[in-house]
């Protein structure tokens, strides 16, 4: 099969390097690499300079730098009418592919007769205490997630990662103002009846907020995304997100046996998330956009 893969960037300039390195050193073996295109969404920064490094030394690495923000899903739909791969494949610009196989990974998932496939992402080592605190609550639902009785679900369908078949992505067409894409394109999938897998070896990395202005904003905003896809697709969506109360209980005594320490303070922060969300989370997304939350801009990789 053919392969493209497609990337929307703003202001990257400080991870894109690492995530085209990452994609260009894949092995490569069942499947044909067409296209790396990565959009480059109005950036004001230095993000076009550091991709055209790349476009200069690699062939299959085209740009779009029309000087134009558009938002991620207008991006994404322009996409999906111009490519013509069988499969296309998406990555978030401020994710770092974890090994050299996550692609074969996607691909061969593809093989079984699956239209959307997703993987796993996961932080990158933190560096200070509220870092530390996210990855920590993040391990509760990635334990959570990953074990339930049915793993192939829309918890498992996430941005950062996402790869569809032609057969699939030719029929996608985002509303202008949504951002909340990945769970979208989970539930039209399924709508219109096609099957979604979730492969945990297809691993990108990411950084994680490093302030409490980045993590109250970036996981209120993630909390909240159900609803803005409900008022798109109904409310007969929320059955599929409901989890049992003894599966997140078996994730809290998961990680409370490895984080002791942090747990009870990613839970209490959790609870200061729930009152922030209810009182003081106002947010507008009716244009398309959101709030970057600066600190998970860092590289994913350590520089030496």
């Amino acid at each position: 099969p053919t392969v493209t893969i497609g990337i929307s960037a703003y202001n990257e300039e400080a991870n894109i390097g690492d995530l085209l390195d990452s994609i260009v050193t894949q092995d490569i073996k069942l499947f044909k690499l067409e296209e790396i295109v990565v959009a480059n969404d109005g950036s004001y920064d230095r993000t076009a300079d550091v991709i055209k490094k790349f476009t200069s030394r690699y062939k299959l690495i085209r740009l779009i730098d029309d000087g134009e923000k558009v938002g991620r899903t207008a991006r994404m739909n322009n996409l999906y009418r111009f490519v013509d791969s069988d499969i296309f494949v998406s990555f978030d610009a401020d994710v770092v592919l974890s090994n050299k196989n996550v692609l074969e990974e996607l691909v061969s998932t593809h093989k079984k007769n699956n239209a959307l496939v997703g993987g796993y992402d996961k932080p990158a080592l933190p560096v200070n205490w509220i870092e530390k605190m996210c990855s920590v609550w993040i391990q509760v639902w990635d334990y959570i997630r990953t074990n339930l009785d049915n793993p192939n679900c829309v918890h498992n369908h996430l941005g950062r990662i996402s790869s569809s078949n032609k057969e699939l992505y030719k029929k996608i067409q985002y509303p202008y103002n949504l951002i909340d894409d990945d769970q979208y394109l989970y539930f039209k999938a399924k709508e219109l009846g096609y099957k979604f897998r979730f492969n945990p070896k297809a691993v990108v990395n990411y950084r994680v907020p490093s302030n409490l202005r980045d993590y109250f904003r970036q996981f209120a905003r993630a909390i909240s995304s159900k609803h803005r896809v409900a008022s798109k697709l109904g409310n007969k969506i929320y059955e599929d997100y409901k989890v049992n109360l003894s599966e997140k209980i078996a994730g809290l005594w998961f990680v409370f046996k490895k984080e002791p320490v942090y747990l009870p303070v990613a839970v209490f922060f959790q609870v200061l998330l729930q009152i922030y969300i209810k009182f003081f989370f106002n947010e507008d997304f009716s244009d398309g956009f959101w709030i970057r939350s600066e600190s998970t801009k860092a590289p994913v990789l350590k520089k030496l």
